[in-house]
């Protein structure tokens, strides 16, 4: 039975939007490489808050396919995402030519990028004035125009 001094705090954190998903560390955060060069370090980015929750979205439920890893010898390889505390996100994440490839116990399974997850990595690495980078890269990537 609850007692009735505590039945009005739990209707205000009900009706305000209380939710009890669990909060990230502080510490977290998720990092977006661009692999392009060869030789030199390749730039990164950090993703704030909505970014990175914007990259679970993309990331969950996509769809299974039977391909490799696909690769590009030089120029534009994709994006590496590092994930440090983030909870609902594997470890790394790699997306290229619309492949996302998650590794998990040393198994790689590649997925479609049905939600565009590599447009908006493209998306926020001209934001954040990383794009740039890609003008000097012989293989540049093509826009698939997934939604952002």
């Amino acid at each position: 039975m609850i007692q009735r001094n505590a039945f009005l705090p739990m209707m205000l954190l009900l009706l305000f939007g209380y939710t009890t998903r669990a909060a990230e560390p502080k510490t977290a955060k998720l990092t977006a490489t661009m692999e392009i060069y060869s030789g030199r370090p390749d730039p990164s980015f950090e993703l704030n808050v909505h970014e990175t929750e914007e990259v679970k979205e993309r990331v969950k439920d996509l769809p299974v396919i039977k391909a490799n890893t696909p690769n590009s010898r030089l120029g534009y390889r994709g994006f590496v995402l590092d994930n440090e505390g983030w909870t609902g996100l594997p470890q790394s994440i790699h997306v290229f030519k619309g492949v996302v490839t998650i590794a998990k116990d040393e198994v790689e399974t590649c997925y479609q990028d049905s939600k565009g997850l590599e447009t908006y990595l493209l998306a926020l690495a001209d934001k954040k004035n990383i794009g740039a980078h890609l003008q000097t890269s012989p293989d540049q990537p093509q826009q698939s125009g997934a939604k952002k």
